[in-house]
Formats: C-alpha cells, structure tokens, sequence
C-alpha cells in the first residue's frame, strides 16, 4: 500500500496540471456552459486612457482573482504608454480575459516585450474547447 502513495501523488500532480482554464467543455455538450456572448461589431480597447476606476474596463476585462487582490500587477501610471502588466515573484501571471466573444474577425495588438530573463510576452486567444491561438 506504501508503495503506491508516489503514484498517487504523481497521478494527483498530472490530473492537476491538466486542468483547463475553461470551466466548462461544449465538446461534451456540458450543461454548465453559458451562452457566449459575442462582440457585435468592430471594437477596440485603449489602455493608455484606462484606469482601475474606469467602468469600460470592467465591463470589457475580467482580472484573473490574483491580480485583482494585488492591483500592483497591472499598472495604468505608464506616462501614456498602456497598461504595464507586472511579476512580483514565481509564478506570477497577470491575466485579463475579456467578457465576450470573438466569433470571426481581425484582432490587431501593439504591445512591448517584457524586458529579462525568462520573461514570456503573450496574447492567446482561447475557446472554451481548448482551442487556441498563441503569439
């Protein structure tokens, strides 16, 4: 019986890391899917005019719960610049998800490669079966 505790813990630590970010999978035709509200036209978001405060924030950007008790992580005093997205210590990763859906479209992004070692920029666009696209 002792013998199999490391497996476990390796099965535990494997199931774990599998986990999506999704919280539901239409591929199984999950009934806790919710309908997926699109964008119903061109948008854009500027976050050289943006602020915590900013009420179009909110309602087009949800903040992963870390970031959102640590507002440090995302900092909007950049002098124009945009939005700074900040890692504090391992492990750390800012992350803005936005309240609705792009069903078809061009998305265009003008940001700056974070500065270091070991620091990964991204933009991922990312659906709810999994699917995704990475830049």
């Amino acid at each position: 019986m002792h013998r199999l505790i490391p497996f476990f813990i390796w099965l535990s630590y494997v199931s774990a890391s599998l986990k999506d970010l999704a919280s539901c999978d239409p591929l199984r035709k999950d009934m806790h899917c919710p309908p997926d509200p699109a964008f119903a036209g061109k948008t854009s978001f500027d976050f050289t005019s943006s602020s915590w405060d900013d009420t179009r924030f909110g309602d087009f950007w949800t903040v992963d719960n870390s970031t959102a008790q640590d507002k440090k992580r995302l900092d909007f005093g950049t002098d124009g610049k945009g939005l700074a997205m900040g890692m504090f210590q391992t492990g750390d990763a800012p992350t803005l998800v936005s309240n609705k859906y792009l069903l078809f479209g061009k998305v265009s992004v003008t940001m700056q490669a974070a500065k270091g070692t070991g620091l990964i920029t991204a933009m991922v666009l990312k659906s709810d079966s999994g699917d995704e696209i990475d830049w």
